[in-house]
């Protein structure tokens, strides 16, 4: 520093504000689980072409936002895509469609439902992204 008095050093505020979101992701419980959710029901929904094009008919050919590995702030991008779906997603779970699909009727996708469907999960993701 004494040969360039001019240059500061200063931290990148996008990388600092991601660390925070990581650590309260990887801390605190209720969070953990809504992200962990989240993010079952974002992969496993972009796992199968016609359960995606279901959820894109639903959505108003609308995409659920995927988070991407390196950065952790994406996935709380990914809780307000989400949240502004819930209404749409809620509908498509409950749809004569969905009843008479194949998705109604095995485990992963019952477990969807049941995400989808919790009073409680939508809570969450609503006070974490307040």
């Amino acid at each position: 520093m004494a040969k360039r008095p001019h240059l500061y050093w200063a931290p990148y505020a996008a990388h600092c504000l991601d660390l925070i979101l990581e650590d309260i992701g990887n801390q605190v419980p209720k969070v953990k689980i809504v992200l962990k959710k989240s993010m079952f029901i974002n992969a496993y929904t972009h796992s199968y072409v016609p359960l995606l094009n279901m959820m894109r008919r639903f959505t108003s050919q609308k995409n659920l936002h995927r988070p991407a590995i390196t950065r952790f702030a994406t996935s709380f991008i990914t809780l307000s895509s989400f949240h502004k779906q819930r209404n749409n997603l809620r509908k498509m779970v409950t749809s004569q469609e969905w009843t008479d699909s194949k998705w109604s009727k095995e485990a992963k996708e019952k477990k969807i439902a049941s995400y989808i469907l919790q009073e409680s999960y939508w809570k969450n993701v609503f006070i974490l992204l307040s």
